[in-house]
């Protein structure tokens, strides 16, 4: 929380950065390097749209063939925006053009991150069974690499996949309580947050609406308290889902 919030005291910084090395010298490998290593930033600060502008015209400049590591994080931190602006389209190609050149060098860590970017839209676009695959390898990637917090994504994540449609719910269960000991071990209390959504989900299809609310509002009350504002809105929706469900429409 606080390395963002200090990289957010440099935002009229780093779009002067951007606009010198992509708009005014077209340099190719500084400007995918800053741009790839910002998304993260345009996140939790609430300005996807202008994190993939700079990322689109990054992506743009020449002579990339011969720079593929920095393309594909660039191409990865493009695809995360472009999910969770909503364009799960964009997100899927964007993602798949970046595990195809991840898959090209010998950088694990970014193919497990690429491929995590891939399950995310597959989820909803092709169902569990494609994003399930994908997060199974993404596991396995960060396994070798010993990443215990890509671990603990990637693990939380297959049970997000699994709680997506009816009739897993108990496997899913196991992977985000999984998920869930491993970011609380890492004392990561926004990685906990998703965990919490998807157990709610489970939670309110299964007409537990106390454990539901209880496990929602303890991701809202996290998600506030980092101001991940997409997460916020995500807990307010559920929030209501449960109301509705309880028929306490007020």
């Amino acid at each position: 929380k606080a390395p963002l919030a200090q990289l957010n005291a440099e935002l009229n910084n780093f779009r002067a950065a951007l606009e010198f090395l992509i708009l005014r010298q077209a340099d190719t490998v500084s400007g995918l390097r800053l741009a790839g290593a910002l998304p993260w930033m345009w996140y939790f600060s609430g300005q996807l749209r202008e994190g993939l502008d700079w990322l689109h015209r990054a992506l743009d400049l020449p002579d990339q063939d011969q720079h593929l590591a920095l393309r594909a994080k660039a191409l990865s931190g493009a695809a995360r925006l472009a999910i969770y602006s909503g364009d799960l389209g964009a997100g899927l190609k964007r993602a798949e053009e970046s595990v195809e050149l991840w898959r090209r060098t010998d950088d694990r860590r970014g193919l497990a991150f690429g491929l995590f970017h891939l399950a995310i839209p597959s989820i909803t676009i092709f169902g569990p069974d494609r994003a399930r695959v994908a997060l199974a390898e993404s596991l396995t990637c960060f396994r070798e690499l010993g990443d215990a917090w890509g671990v603990a994504l990637a693990q939380t994540y297959l049970g997000a996949a699994l709680a997506y449609a009816p009739g897993t719910e108990e496997e899913a269960r196991v992977h985000l309580l999984e998920g869930r000991s491993r970011f609380a071990a890492l004392e990561d209390d926004w990685g906990l947050t998703t965990s919490s959504h998807y157990l709610g989900t489970i939670a309110l299809r299964q007409g537990d609406y106390a454990s539901a609310r209880e496990l929602t509002e303890e991701m809202l009350r996290i998600s506030r308290e980092h101001v991940d504002n997409y997460r916020i809105a995500r807990n307010l929706h559920q929030l209501a889902e449960i109301a509705c469900a309880e028929e306490k429409y007020e």
